[in-house]
């Protein structure tokens, strides 16, 4: 931002209409406002900050609107600020009054009450263009054509007495927010918001897959017990499965059967008792040759399924190995996004600190500036008093040798 000129009439201590032409304090660079206390340094201040904002951090404070209508001015000469500036690579003219009251013959108060106006233009192509002439409207552009706030530009672009200590000593917090809005960091605040966010996100992914990663050894590790279980106890399951049939007794006499082949005659089977049977004998031993062929059948669907079952657990076996290679991979992947978030980390820490000493390298580049400030200014201040005391002299001087050099009267003349 900066000023071009500015106009006051009737405005706090300036009865009349008053104009700084700031262009030519700007070929300067840097220009200082002195005077003695009451001769309205701060007031200058004050009317460009009621031209911008409408309202002053000073004027305000000492009576409202009242105070910022001039009690020296002439009473029915309404206060105004005028004040032309360019922000953003546009020019600006903001026309402010305050709400004030003018002495009135036919109001029955004996006062008129005359409302705040503003009006804002742009200089467009060497025209002035009306912008806006509602208060909010004209705050919202000014606001966004500067970049600060009235408090922001108080303790940006303009400290009142009194308050400059109190920005320094403010806390980091307070300093940082408004370091932020001056020099538009905020997008690097956004940035660091959105890494930080994503590197949670991929640590929260991390946690889940390894949860859910111990979670598939844990399953394959239970699947692995059961499957070598069930494989060891089938041999003793089929033999269970032989020993508790009821014909299993007849399974040698099926053997001899097939090793003697077929006769003419009836069969004759051979008791383990070594007994033949007669045809009056027991029941059960016709059909001793049927139930030993049934359990030869069993014992064969118990050797096919045994086979099938070794099968499967070979198949197990091979794909709990094919999870478990792609669970070691995964588990690599994640070893290695784990020292990806470290290094993140440690850059963020390292980003954190590297912030912490700009911060602290500005305080004192700040300090450093106040204190060469305070040096000028003294310097200034101590030429001012000796040009003063040379002046001073040199009009001693002056009139020293002009009465040195008065002519003399001449003697009188005695008489005749």
């Amino acid at each position: 931002m900066r000023l071009h000129r500015m106009e006051i009439t009737a405005f706090g201590p300036f009865a009349g209409h008053e104009v700084v032409d700031f262009e030519r304090l700007n070929r300067a660079g840097v220009f200082l406002l002195n005077g003695e206390t009451g001769s309205g340094k701060t007031s200058v201040l004050d009317a460009i900050c009621f031209a911008l904002y409408g309202t002053g951090p000073t004027a305000a404070a000492k009576g409202g609107r009242k105070a910022q209508h001039s009690d020296h001015a002439d009473p029915h000469t309404g206060p105004r600020v005028d004040v032309e500036f360019s922000a953003g690579g546009r020019r600006w003219h903001v026309s402010r009054t305050p709400a004030w009251r003018e002495p009135s013959s036919r109001a029955a108060s004996g006062w008129t009450e005359r409302h705040a106006t503003v009006l804002l233009r742009e200089s467009v192509e060497g025209q002035w263009v009306e912008r806006g002439y509602r208060p909010d409207d004209v705050g919202q552009q000014i606001h966004h054509a500067i970049g600060l706030a009235r408090e922001q530009f108080t303790q940006v672009m303009m400290l009142p007495q009194g308050r400059f200590a109190r920005f320094l000593q403010a806390g980091s917090k307070e300093r940082e927010e408004l370091l932020e809005t001056l020099f538009g960091t905020d997008v690097y605040a956004g940035i660091q918001d959105e890494l930080k966010a994503r590197a949670d996100h991929a640590k929260q992914q991390l946690r889940d897959a390894g949860a859910e990663a111990q979670r598939t050894e844990e399953l394959l590790e239970r699947f692995r017990a059961r499957l070598l279980a069930a494989v060891e106890e089938l041999p003793a399951r089929a033999q269970d499965e032989v020993e508790g049939t009821p014909a299993a007794s007849w399974a040698p006499r099926e053997q001899a059967v097939d090793e003697t082949g077929p006769s003419d005659g009836p069969a004759q089977w051979t008791d383990p008792t070594g007994e033949t049977p007669s045809a009056t004998g027991n029941e059960d031993d016709g059909r001793g040759p049927e139930d030993a062929r049934d359990v030869t059948a069993r014992w064969a669907d118990l050797a096919g399924a045994g086979g099938a079952l070794v099968d499967a657990v070979d198949r197990a076996r091979q794909r709990a190995a094919e999870e478990f290679t792609v669970a070691q991979r995964r588990a690599a992947g994640l070893e290695a996004a784990r020292e990806r978030l470290d290094h993140f980390d440690s850059l963020t820490r390292r980003r954190e600190k590297l912030s912490e000493e700009h911060e602290r390298a500005q305080d004192a580049a700040r300090t450093l500036q106040e204190h060469d400030a305070a040096h000028q200014l003294q310097d200034v201040v101590q030429a001012s008093r000796t040009a003063t005391r040379e002046e001073t002299e040199a009009a001693q001087r002056v009139s020293d040798l002009r009465t040195e050099l008065a002519p003399q009267s001449p003697p009188g003349r005695s008489g005749r």
